[in-house]
């Protein structure tokens, strides 16, 4: 009986030994794969950066890369898309990991990440919007406070917006970069002096992206200008399915297809 008894303990010790280490084999499992997923990306239709998804477009930056405010969801990158489809005659998979309210710094650390770089290895176009919010809290400050945040701020944005496209172009230095410009939403003559301070940004932002290779600067302001209650959506901030259908009509035309 003691023998019985022996036997069916040591049977139970090594089911039970056998079921711990599964158990704890598949935390391992799980943990791994949820810390391989970047807390920054925000990926549209539940995508990710692959980097198997060789030919790939990748979309980053802020609530306008994202395509905030379009009812049709699609954005510039999803007009930029369907056009680049149609003259092609062949898919071309999307990435957008572009997050709202997202500054230069922000996005500077999520090129620096190494699943974006992978991604971005992989990309056969990347665009980007961001700058807006860096210069939007301008609008909180006093007005003699202003010229004096808007220097730093202007300085600020250049240098983390130079190390972003050198990051890019360390990883991908044949696939377009295609930058999008800021556009206003007053302008009236009497908000002439910040409309400037967005005029000398758009023509900074376009500098340094001139001193990289494979670089488009789209402009938005004048599109804006002429069509502002037509583009604007109900938010009164970001542009409607119409303005950035013009946004992406307007990247086609400079990509030439």
């Amino acid at each position: 009986m003691k023998k019985w008894i022996w036997y069916i303990t040591s049977i139970i010790f090594i089911l039970g030994i056998s079921l711990f280490a599964y158990g704890f084999s598949q935390a391992i499992a799980i943990g791994i794969e949820v810390n391989r997923a970047p807390e920054t990306a925000q990926p549209a239709q539940e995508n990710s950066v692959k980097p198997q998804e060789v030919d790939a477009a990748l979309v980053m930056g802020d609530s306008l890369a994202r395509g905030t405010g379009d009812e049709t969801g699609e954005g510039f990158a999803g007009y930029v898309i369907k056009g680049l489809e149609a003259s092609r005659g062949e898919s071309l998979p999307l990435y957008n990991i572009a997050v709202e309210g997202l500054r230069t710094d922000a996005l500077l650390s999520q090129v620096n990440d190494p699943q974006t770089r992978e991604g971005i290895r992989s990309s056969s176009l990347i665009m980007i919007s961001i700058g807006g919010n860096d210069l939007r809290a301008i609008e909180r400050l006093e007005s003699n406070q202003e010229s004096q945040y808007f220097k730093e701020s202007l300085d600020s944005y250049l240098v983390k917006l130079d190390e972003i496209l050198r990051i890019i172009r360390t990883e991908n230095e044949d696939a377009p970069i295609v930058f999008i410009g800021l556009y206003n939403l007053d302008y009236s003559p009497s908000n002439q002096e910040r409309s400037q301070y967005l005029i000398d940004w758009n023509q900074s932002t376009q500098r340094i992206l001139e001193s990289f290779e494979e670089t488009l600067f789209t402009p938005t302001y004048d599109l804006f200008k002429l069509n502002l209650e037509e583009y604007i959506s109900a938010d009164g901030l970001h542009p409607n399915s119409k303005g950035y259908a013009a946004i992406g009509d307007r990247i086609l035309k400079n990509l030439g297809d």
